[in-house]
């Protein structure tokens, strides 16, 4: 980098995703982030956060009280797993159902679940939902396999643009769609302003990717950011600042885009303290001059 003039991260930008907090409901969740000093929060649509309003519709209204009180914005409502279909708990892995799935059935569930995800958005005052693919087939070559996940994106767009709801679909290792060029491939077909990446810049990284190149090539398309550290490749989310990721460079990139949507810091990995976590992320990232 050879520039002169410092440039610092606006703290309004920052958002923290519930997904830390999954052994909090998501008031207090919600709570603890403001406390921590973020602006903004990405919110779980899975188990035990937004799954729990989409069962419930009526209990939105005290989420939004928590959201006034404490002037948080959402970042984005993060679709990416659906376990709670499954009856499984909150914290466990896995991408099924998933809009890949070769059962029709399997995927019209996910679909369901996805158009829900979309009025709660709209119920909550939020511009974004991301998505996932899910994992690659064992079977299927995969021509067939996005074909399904095409054929599922279809509906769930149709939806997105008459609601005016933005969709990113999340790249990550060992999906359908793994990689920033991929995701890319998959928003050009569409060529739709409702659908975009959701970009993780430690899966790019756990990709081995250039990151200064994908947000130069690709960076038109973000819709939200999701950042952690990587270390060594792993895909392991740590606080930032303690992995590999060169994040000075990552938002010079980012400012030389004029990339002015939010970033989300996504620590999961960190459910057993989460406060600590989310505390130790913002100070660092409000640190950064580039």
């Amino acid at each position: 980098m050879t520039h002169n003039i410092k440039s610092k991260i606006n703290r309004c930008k920052i958002a923290f995703s519930t997904n830390a907090f999954i052994n909090y409901p998501l008031d207090t969740a919600l709570d603890k982030i403001s406390r921590c000093g973020y602006c903004a929060v990405e919110i779980l649509a899975d188990v035990p956060h937004g799954f729990e309003l989409i069962k419930n519709p009526r209990s939105a209204g005290k989420i939004i009280s928590v959201l006034n009180s404490s002037g948080l914005k959402i970042s984005n409502i993060n679709a990416n797993t659906a376990i709670g279909l499954l009856n499984l708990p909150a914290g466990s892995s896995g991408f099924e159902p998933s809009l890949s799935n070769p059962d029709e059935s399997v995927r019209k569930k996910r679909i369901r679940f996805t158009a829900d995800v979309i009025d709660l958005a709209l119920d909550l005052g939020a511009d974004t939902i991301s998505i996932t693919t899910g994992t690659k087939s064992d079977t299927l070559i995969k021509k067939e396999q996005m074909d399904f996940f095409y054929a599922s994106l279809d509906e769930i767009l149709k939806i997105a643009e008459k609601k005016k709801i933005y969709v990113g679909i999340e790249p990550e290792p060992g999906l359908l769609i793994g990689s920033t060029d991929e995701a890319a491939t998959a928003v050009q077909k569409y060529n739709s302003p409702y659908f975009g990446i959701n970009w993780d810049a430690g899966h790019a990284e756990s990709n081995s990717e250039n990151l200064s190149f994908a947000i130069d090539k690709f960076g038109r398309y973000f819709f939200n950011l999701h950042i952690e550290d990587i270390k060594n490749k792993v895909h392991y989310h740590l606080i930032p600042g303690e992995g590999d990721i060169n994040f000075k460079s990552l938002f010079y990139n980012l400012s030389c885009l004029k990339y002015d949507k939010y970033i989300t810091v996504e620590l999961y990995t960190y459910k057993d303290n989460p406060e600590y976590a989310a505390k130790k992320a913002l100070d660092y990232l409000l640190g950064l001059e580039f």
